[in-house]
């Protein structure tokens, strides 16, 4: 107890104490580091990663959609098929890009219910900014979202639909700075003409190989900015944990050597 309390007296007066201080100190602030860093590399890792692929043309679509089934760690492959929707909202019309993806893609991948006998449609966060900043929705309005219904005319390739939908929010995998709504049918029933795949992987690609892969099947990946600004981040991420080990480690060992070894009396008793 009385080597306690000469160690915190001389806190401020013992040079030898404030080494030790400084170097305990920042030993156990870069092991945190550490240790909170590697955690979040490896839940980083391990999240699904999605990936949107055209071929230009050169080969049916679904061809591609058969291969990249047959590859490890592919959660989920499905056609993509771009369109348009407006809704009518308030009695007012607002009109976005629509992503049809597969029933089967949107409940092993994003865990949603299709059970429902009306459509749904599923809003990005761009979407649901958009119509809170044009008026339509309040901050109560976005609370509720969930099972809002509205008219609406999707159309594709020239071909419209009318009916009424149900509303609900989901969050993609993909950055997309454009509003967007997604609405899902049955792998058979995608209209003619799709134009890309989206592709899941059930965790993400740390060397950055997979566009590699891709691209040497023929495909192109839309997304590619945007997975090499990930594969980046995590190259960074890896870099600072290393250093904050480092740093920790080599604190640590000279706080225990100063203490062991050191001259100052003050350390030793």
């Amino acid at each position: 107890m009385n080597r306690w309390r000469t160690f915190l007296k001389l806190r401020k007066q013992n040079d030898g104490v404030k080494v030790l201080l400084i170097f305990g100190a920042i030993g156990i602030i870069s092991l945190v580091r550490f240790f909170c860093g590697a955690f979040n590399l490896y839940r980083n890792i391990h999240q699904p990663e999605e990936y949107v692929l055209t071929a230009g043309g050169l080969r049916p679509l679904d061809g591609y959609a058969d291969e990249l089934r047959k590859m490890d760690a592919i959660e989920c492959v499905c056609l993509q098929k771009e369109a348009t929707v407006t809704l009518n909202i308030n009695n007012r019309e607002l009109s976005f890009n629509c992503l049809i993806l597969s029933s089967e893609y949107m409940e092993k991948v994003y865990a949603v219910d299709e059970k429902s006998q009306m459509p749904l449609f599923y809003m990005n966060a761009s979407a649901v900014e958009l119509m809170k900043n044009d008026g339509q929705l309040s901050e109560k309005d976005i609370e509720a979202i969930d099972g809002w219904r509205v008219d609406y005319v999707l159309t594709s390739d020239g071909l419209s639909e009318e009916s009424t939908a149900k509303l609900a929010f989901l969050e993609s995998r993909v950055a997309e700075e454009n509003p967007l709504i997604y609405c899902s049918e049955a792998e058979g029933d995608l209209p003619e003409g799709t134009d890309s795949l989206r592709v899941c992987l059930s965790k993400g690609n740390l060397d950055g190989t997979r566009v590699n892969q891709f691209t040497r099947m023929g495909l192109d990946v839309v997304n590619k900015e945007e997975i090499q600004i990930k594969s980046a981040n995590r190259d960074r991420q890896f870099l600072q944990i290393k250093y904050d080990g480092l740093i920790g480690a080599l604190c640590i060992l000279f706080t225990i050597c100063l203490i062991k070894y050191g001259k100052d009396p003050v350390l030793k008793n």
